[in-house]
């Protein structure tokens, strides 16, 4: 699985602050570690220092129905639950947006990773509005050609100012994808 190791490679390189995970499993330790590893910075000869003296106060807002007790999500938000970066909503996200904002304001990262295309949708439609960066959503395309969550987003990227990649896994039968989204 070599997704998860990218997205801690993506929460180390923009350091984000508000982040959201959707859909708990393999991803949310790989995510979690990215955010402890940021709290330690490397001053190298290139960096910025005016950058670095700003308060990093990260979370990470994870949002899981645990349906299944036994499923890795559930097992994986037991096991970090109690980490001092994790908000853990024991939910669907689907009617949580306001309570989120009204707590955390806008997310500057999100990882999006449940359901099909009306999930995408409803997180798009509900969301969107409040995501001020990145927005990592997997499964766009099934073996190597887009599929209709691949569809649910470029219906909303039209409408929306976003930047958009979609990097296909073609060793991978299903999740062969994902795709990245930036506000611009």
């Amino acid at each position: 699985e070599m997704l998860a190791p990218l997205l801690y490679s993506l929460v180390r390189f923009v350091r984000p602050v508000r982040l959201m995970e959707i859909g708990l499993g393999y991803t949310t330790p790989w995510l979690l570690k990215g955010i402890e590893d940021n709290e330690s910075v490397d001053l190298s000869g290139n960096s910025d220092l005016d950058y670095f003296k700003k308060t990093y106060d990260p979370v990470l807002i994870c949002i899981d129905d645990m349906s299944d007790k036994e499923s890795t999500a559930s097992q994986s938000a037991m096991k970090y639950k109690d980490s001092k970066y994790i908000d853990l909503i024991e939910s669907t996200f689907q009617g949580k947006s306001k309570e989120i904002a009204d707590k955390y304001g806008k997310l500057d990262f999100v990882w999006f990773d449940c359901g099909g295309s009306k999930e995408y949708g409803e997180f798009l439609e509900e969301y969107l509005h409040m995501c001020s960066g990145y927005i990592a959503m997997h499964y766009t395309y099934y073996r190597g050609e887009p599929n209709p969550n691949y569809e649910v987003i470029d219906r909303y990227c039209s409408v929306y100012n976003f930047e958009r990649v979609h990097m296909i896994e073609p060793h991978k039968y299903r999740q062969g994808s994902f795709c990245l989204l930036r506000r611009v």
